[in-house]
């Protein structure tokens, strides 16, 4: 375990706010955050303007248990909200700005907060007198200075464990929004497994740079680095050459990808030569990784590469593997072996546990699961079976204990025999494919590809990659070459919803 984690710091914490205040006392005087505009914040300053914020957004009426709601970027002020919320006992509702304004109005409806705070850049704000809203314009900091106040300390708001923490709202760029319910020990667990397993290395001069929105899978890291004394750097876009530079001016040592972000990195020019040196940790998560990509990513980046696996119902870390775990070629499937206090298993549609190495059903029991959607009991009831959250992944464990993931269920196309990360796992070996999806159109089953900087790719060409590796009832019925990269969501992962309605580039 990392020199400043230890035992003992790790059982004191039993809500995020235990954490955080840990952070303030102990490392006052470094730099906590590097905000997108230049702007630096230290742990100690840190503190105290979240105990101002908080006592602030009490006396404004709020009581512990209501929810504040916020549409912000990557950004400072962004983590003294959530913080705030944390240390008053109020429930953060953090939204991810490609919700569409559907979707956004039906989160606010259900989530009814007491308040809600936004970037008028990604809203233009609700009707007059629905919700008691605070604007944020990006690059000012006046809405949430009205709220501080001076000379404010640790909150006297009780939380309790088994209270929730946060509601993420989560699909609603392809139907009603439903909100995942996690408690403050949910995430002090999942923060405390992190700590222990190994993916942070603590201490002064380690920086950490937050690519991935902290509204989503983003915030995962943040308390543990915190917890560490890592510093923050703060992207609120991604923009993948500006991040490579920006890493590699600022010394970052670690950082949270998406695959398709981490794939992004692979395609940027003078990869070698832009690299940091300092970079000893690349966490890559959130969805599969391909093994041709894993592997050009050991190969380009060396021994640094970190995957894991979680849910937004189920706080990671539920399964993780190192560096050295690593084996692409023979393993492409492999995320990893479960987490400590974490139960897996792999089911067939009644139920019914199956053997290691049989693909089936996976459904996962963690002291970080969610303990429902919120006020949705129907969902709740059908995501849980015999204590057991109900993934919606397909997997298997190996002889060796790892657990391998293939994706999603409903990711599988009718006529097609088996599921679509084996057709794009073929698809990647071509050397110019830089992304692909499998999805169903009206033609059937499509494949959509992008193309790797500089290279050119026919759909012909990629249809023959595809049919040496595979048999005719498992290729796909046709194969679409894009211009430009394949759509992906706010949160940085491929939008396989999205492809139907792109454009045709490049037919065979």
């Amino acid at each position: 375990m990392n020199a400043n984690l230890r035992d003992p710091d790790l059982d004191r914490i039993g809500t995020p706010r235990d954490a955080a205040r840990m952070a303030f006392r102990r490392y006052r005087d470094r730099i906590a955050f590097f905000g997108p505009r230049g702007e630096t914040v230290s742990f100690g300053t840190l503190g105290t303007r979240v105990f101002g914020l908080a006592r602030g957004l009490l006396e404004s009426g709020l009581q512990p248990g209501d929810r504040v709601a916020f549409l912000l970027p990557n950004s400072i002020e962004f983590v003294e909200l959530r913080l705030a919320c944390h240390e008053a006992g109020l429930v953060a509702v953090p939204l991810i700005w490609d919700l569409t304004p559907e979707a956004r109005a039906a989160a606010l409806q259900a989530a009814a907060p007491g308040l809600y705070v936004y970037d008028p850049q990604l809203d233009a704000g609700p009707p007059a007198g629905e919700f008691r809203t605070v604007a944020v314009p990006r690059g000012e900091r006046g809405g949430l200075e009205e709220l501080i106040r001076s000379d404010a300390d640790e909150s006297s708001a009780r939380v309790a464990g088994d209270s929730p923490a946060t509601i993420n709202f989560t699909s609603g760029t392809t139907g009603t929004p439903k909100g995942v319910v996690s408690t403050h020990s949910s995430w002090a667990t999942s923060l405390k497994m992190t700590a222990k397993s190994g993916l942070l290395s603590a201490g002064e001069g380690e920086l950490f740079l937050h690519a991935i929105p902290l509204a989503t899978a983003g915030w995962g890291t943040v308390l543990p680095c915190m917890l560490g004394g890592i510093g923050g750097l703060l992207m609120p876009e991604w923009n993948p050459g500006a991040a490579l530079d920006l890493a590699g001016s600022r010394e970052v040592t670690g950082t949270l990808l998406t695959p398709s972000m981490l794939i992004d990195w692979l395609d940027e020019p003078d990869l070698d030569g832009r690299l940091p040196p300092s970079l000893r940790a690349i966490i890559c998560g959130t969805a599969p990784l391909h093994g041709p990509k894993a592997a050009e990513a050991l190969q380009a980046f060396g021994p640094v590469l970190y995957q894991g696996y979680g849910l937004a119902e189920v706080l990671p870390p539920l399964a993780s593997m190192g560096p050295a775990a690593h084996d692409p070629e023979r393993f492409p499937l492999r995320v990893g072996r479960t987490a400590g206090g974490v139960d897996v298993r792999i089911v067939d549609a009644r139920g019914a546990r199956l053997e290691a190495g049989t693909c089936g059903q996976i459904e996962v029991r963690s002291p970080t699961q969610t303990p429902g959607y919120w006020l949705r009991p129907d969902l709740t009831a059908a995501a849980v079976r015999g204590g057991f959250f109900r993934t919606g992944d397909l997997g298997f464990v190996d002889e060796d204990g790892f657990l391998n993931v293939l994706g999603r269920a409903s990711e599988v196309p009718p006529g097609i025999s088996g599921h679509p990360r084996t057709v794009e796992e073929a698809a990647h070996r071509h050397a110019a494919l830089k992304e692909c999806a499998l999805v169903a159109t009206e033609e059937g089953t499509t494949l959509f590809c992008s193309v790797r900087r500089g290279r050119e790719l026919s759909p012909g060409e990629l249809d023959s990659t595809v049919a040496e590796q595979l048999p005719a009832r498992s290729r796909p019925q046709s194969v679409r070459v894009v211009a430009g990269d394949l759509p992906r969501s706010a949160a940085g992962k491929l939008a396989r919803t999205r492809l139907p309605r792109l454009p045709v580039d490049r037919e065979p």
